[in-house]
């Protein structure tokens, strides 16, 4: 007995009678009687009592008829399941990022909206280098990467940009430029700065250097940290000072001051990447929901 001779008995026994029963299922009252008589050879047992004008089951018939509706049940939350994985709804996904981005306010605000409206798509959120994303990435490791643009990514990834954020100074305890009214990179010139090594985020650390080529100097960089909130914290200790995105300010914001930078616009993008061409449900669902952050 397969699923359709099911669903033809179940429909006789909820409607009682074989015209109203063919009329519903979309066939000719004939062959739903030959059906249900096939099926009580099958089973060895009468499954309804024929009346007039209406059927009504035997105990074989209600046995059978609870045993139906299970089935059929079963295989409507089957069909249902499977539509949501095809509209992205279900399945699993492995989001990463390089260090820092963790403090752009679009990041929790992604992972709300996510939690609410594909509760059942288990999220996974790693963090790491750019060039370790960008490998994981085209190896299928992760499904999605959030970094800091521009970076030399392989022709098999798209690369979207998500937001720009603006850059800051940091400056130490007690600097001798917390008192001025404005400070531009320029003034940067003589300060020892903190940085972080550059497979971190090329982008970032590359644009960084080129701004102060620009200023007319080439930072000397006293400290290396292990990533940019060390920086920061290498930054309180009065280590030196250095350009951060403004988002990081929330950092040891008691003793580093974090100013605006005056002399020419400068913001940090991040963008998100992918693989080409990529048609999986959940990846795709995704995307349109990074496109409702677009004021964050």
């Amino acid at each position: 007995m397969d699923f359709r001779h099911l669903l033809y008995f179940a429909t006789l026994a909820e409607e009682r009678n074989f015209r109203r029963a063919a009329h519903k299922l979309g066939i000719s009252q004939p062959p739903l009687s030959q059906l249900i008589m096939r099926l009580e050879e099958e089973y060895g047992h009468k499954l309804f009592i024929r009346h007039a004008r209406d059927v009504e089951l035997t105990d074989a018939g209600r046995i059978l008829l609870e045993s139906a509706r299970s089935v059929l049940a079963m295989a409507q939350e089957t069909r249902q399941q499977i539509e949501r994985v095809g509209q992205g709804e279900i399945g699993e996904l492995t989001v990463s990022f390089t260090p820092g981005i963790s403090f752009h306010p679009m990041i929790p605000a992604l992972v709300r909206l996510w939690r609410r409206e594909l509760p059942a798509v288990e999220l996974t959120l790693r963090q790491a280098p750019t060039d370790e994303l960008c490998s994981a990435l085209g190896a299928g490791t992760d499904d999605i990467a959030l970094i800091r643009p521009p970076i030399e990514a392989p022709s098999d990834l798209t690369i979207r940009v998500l937001a720009e954020e603006e850059m800051r100074i940091a400056l130490p305890p007690e600097h001798r430029l917390r008192q001025a009214a404005q400070i531009g990179i320029a003034d940067l010139a003589e300060e020892p700065f903190v940085l972080w090594p550059r497979f971190l985020a090329p982008g970032l650390y590359d644009a960084i250097i080129q701004r102060c080529f620009s200023a007319g100097f080439t930072p000397r960089i006293r400290v290396e940290a292990p990533e940019k909130a060390t920086a920061l914290a290498f930054v309180a200790a009065g280590l030196g000072v250095t350009l951060t995105p403004a988002s990081l300010s929330q950092i040891h914001p008691d003793e580093v001051d974090y100013r605006p930078i005056a002399d020419a616009p400068f913001s940090a993008p991040i963008a998100i990447a992918t693989r080409r061409g990529e048609r999986d449900p959940v990846i795709l669902r995704f995307l349109k929901l990074t496109q409702q952050l677009g004021g964050i």
